[in-house]
């Protein structure tokens, strides 16, 4: 099922002005082909595998035969999930005052903990790049760990927030960290000196959700522009010159964008009550939604592996939808 919308509008909200724009969606692009009876908080996909969190475990999910998607095992944290990525067969956790958990997803055996490190404060999400994990923390702001071996991660150091820390997300040499109530920041992880920002900003638009999530969508033009879901809308950040982030107009969608997922440029958003939409970010001063499937329950998360759409709703199943034309 589609929805049809036609419009546009601006409007202003909080100082700074939001674009909302709606465009007629395309008809029968999702086909409905499975469902995963596992209630999920956050998901995660890659491949013929889902990650669903929920509370403190992660199950691992195979999605192989989408119509018979089967859980290969879980593991349980004693704390809540805030977060987590899935690396290299790796899922780096951050699971609250447990803090940094790494688990081995790879193969068809249940995960096991192959290490795991005490932050500071509450863990709340995770990013890695080449032997560093970064895991925000609600006291230290974001911690630099390094997870050479997993089975023994060891910090090095840690670059304040002026907030509570939210999410961060790596991206090559560079690292964006978002953080309550309204903090975007930029680090510059090839310097082994500092772990302090080299760039932030105020958004304005307050981050009330501690499941805010960052993405950076490919360079266009010679522009980076990173995507911060929180607040109900996409907050967009552009980087081009990582030493000073601009804010761009955020983008409201029909719903409530709660998390996101990225195809190259398109940004399926977890839109609650309005369920998934699809929004075209090849031009990021004139997004357009291009599609959208509404979900009987509020869709709370979403992730994509090839054709698959995942869509998790809230206190419920994953629905599991084959993109077409």
């Amino acid at each position: 099922m589609t929805q049809c919308r036609v419009g546009r509008a601006i409007v202003l909200l909080f100082g700074w002005y939001v674009i909302t724009t709606e465009i007629a969606a395309q008809t029968n692009r999702f086909t409905l082909v499975g469902a995963i009876p596992i209630a999920a908080e956050l998901i995660r996909a890659q491949s013929d595998r889902a990650y669903l969190a929920a509370a403190g475990t992660l199950t691992v999910v195979d999605i192989s035969r989408p119509d018979m998607a089967r859980s290969i095992g879980a593991y349980t944290f004693p704390d809540r999930i805030w977060g987590f990525r899935v690396h290299d067969g790796l899922a780096y956790v951050g699971a609250d005052r447990s803090g940094l958990g790494i688990l081995d997803v790879s193969g068809n055996a249940t995960p096991t903990l192959r290490g795991s490190l005490k932050t500071p404060g509450q863990a709340k999400s995770v990013s890695v790049s080449g032997g560093v994990a970064l895991v925000t923390d609600t006291v230290s702001g974001v911690d630099f760990v390094r997870v050479d071996d997993p089975a023994k991660p060891t910090l090095t150091g840690s670059g304040f927030l002026d907030g509570f820390s939210t999410d961060v997300v790596a991206s090559g040499n560079v690292a964006y960290a978002a953080d309550r109530p309204t903090g975007f920041y930029v680090f510059d992880l090839s310097k082994t000196d500092s772990f302090e920002p080299v760039g932030t900003t105020q958004s304005g638009v307050p981050n009330n959700t501690q499941r805010a999530q960052l993405e950076v969508l490919p360079e266009s033009s010679g522009r980076r522009v990173v995507l911060l879901a929180a607040g109900g809308l996409l907050q967009l950040f552009d980087v081009t010159n990582p030493a000073s982030p601009t804010l761009l107009p955020s983008f409201r969608t029909p719903g409530a964008a709660l998390r996101i997922a990225l195809r190259d440029h398109l940004v399926y958003v977890a839109d609650g009550q309005a369920g998934l939409q699809v929004v075209d970010f090849t031009m990021p001063a004139n997004p357009k939604i291009v599609d959208s499937f509404k979900t009987m329950t509020p869709a709370r998360d979403v992730a994509v592996a090839g054709p698959l759409v995942l869509v998790a709703l809230a206190g419920g199943e994953v629905l599991v939808l084959k993109e077409g034309t």
